[in-house]
């Protein structure tokens, strides 16, 4: 692509892409868990249950997004200030859903009537909206954003609102409500003891989220290949499809289908690796994402794809300079890292180790 990139900048894209895996798969599941909560939990004893089976670790998966956060800010500086500017009101909505959602898992036991009712419901929006709005966020990315000369997303609201709801950010919307469906019913089955009515109604939902994540994952990947990457200006579905980071996409895309087929296999059988399976199959369709983007952070759109075309004169944000950090402060961030993320995955590993095992409704409570 003509761009020189150094080690330090492949690094730390290849840190943050670890990150979003990890946050996506840790707080993946309990999203998903939280989005099954009206549908799979019929009594005040299974609504219990599956706050349960999150309880002690929901808090500690988040960390991840605090560290994606920080991270990009500090070793790619403008891409975050134009992603986290330019899609100010999506975040906005994220952080208040979480925030809801994480107060509606300490009340929603502790109140009856219409009160502990809308508690209920705060948990399932608090978790089925930033589901969606993850995956509309990166199919934007995917879609290429059109950007100003300064930087900046071109358009105001409503204008910005309509480029964010294209096909390829609303399907990959839909897959990643699926995955967190696919992944939070599989922790329910894994977390559940067997031959309950809760454990029963998961499994039956595990194999169907499955398949569809797969299915609509092929779908945006034949979209985006056939449809989005002819408009890019590296010479479309040839530079796609050909060169070094061709193969590595055609393995991970293969590995996500392996990954399903796990999934099916397993499920009902091995509860842990069919969950297991699932998170692979999480981590190999985001590590495809991410190679379809790299070296970019944020494409910019082409004139001839983006809604607002005439406002595009911005160009392409990639991990190269000028937009990464200098050497010393991504040496210095990697040092942190190096001594932090260690210790995050023993706290990781010392919680679920702690809280293994199945969990019944009045195992703990909040």
């Amino acid at each position: 692509m003509g761009l020189e990139v150094n080690f330090l900048q492949v690094l730390w894209f290849i840190l943050l892409t670890v990150v979003m895996v990890a946050y996506y798969i840790l707080d993946g599941f309990d999203l998903g868990v939280g989005g099954l909560y009206p549908f799979i939990a019929k009594t005040d004893e299974e609504k219990t249950t599956l706050r349960n089976i999150i309880g002690p670790v929901w808090d500690g998966n988040e960390v991840w997004l605090l560290t994606l956060g920080g991270a990009l800010f500090a070793a790619f500086p403008p891409a975050y200030a134009t992603t986290f500017s330019g899609f100010y009101l999506a975040i906005m909505v994220v952080l208040f859903c979480l925030i809801l959602r994480a107060v509606a898992i300490h009340y929603a036991g502790s109140h009856e009537g219409a009160l502990g009712s809308w508690w209920h419901i705060a948990f399932f929006i608090g978790s089925l909206l930033p589901m969606l709005l993850y995956g509309v966020a990166v199919g934007n990315l995917l879609n290429g954003v059109p950007l100003l000369a300064n930087g900046d997303v071109a358009g105001s609201f409503p204008a910005r609102f309509i480029q964010l709801l294209g096909v390829l950010p609303l399907l990959c919307g839909v897959l990643s409500l699926l995955m967190g469906f696919m992944q939070g019913a599989a922790w329910t089955v894994a977390k559940t003891h067997e031959g309950t009515a809760l454990h029963d109604r998961a499994l039956k939902l595990v194999k169907p989220f499955t398949i569809g994540s797969i299915v609509v994952f092929i779908i945006a990947t034949v979209f985006y290949v056939f449809l989005v990457v002819p408009n890019m200006p590296e010479a479309g579905v040839k530079y796609y499809l050909g060169g070094g980071f061709a193969v590595a996409r055609i393995i991970t895309i293969v590995l996500a289908i392996a990954a399903c087929a796990g999934a099916l296999v397993f499920i009902g059988k091995n509860n842990l690796l069919g969950f297991i399976c699932t998170s692979l199959v999480v981590a190999f369709v985001i590590i495809t994402m991410v190679l379809s983007l790299f070296p970019a952070l944020v494409p910019a759109a082409t004139p001839q794809y983006a809604l607002m075309a005439a406002e595009n004169a911005g160009v392409t944000i990639t991990i190269g300079a000028p937009f990464a950090s200098s050497n010393l402060a991504l040496t210095a961030m990697a040092i942190i890292a190096a001594i932090g993320v260690p210790l995050v995955l023993i706290y990781h590993v010392i919680a679920y180790r702690i809280f293994a095992g199945k969990v019944h409704h009045d195992t703990y409570k909040h």
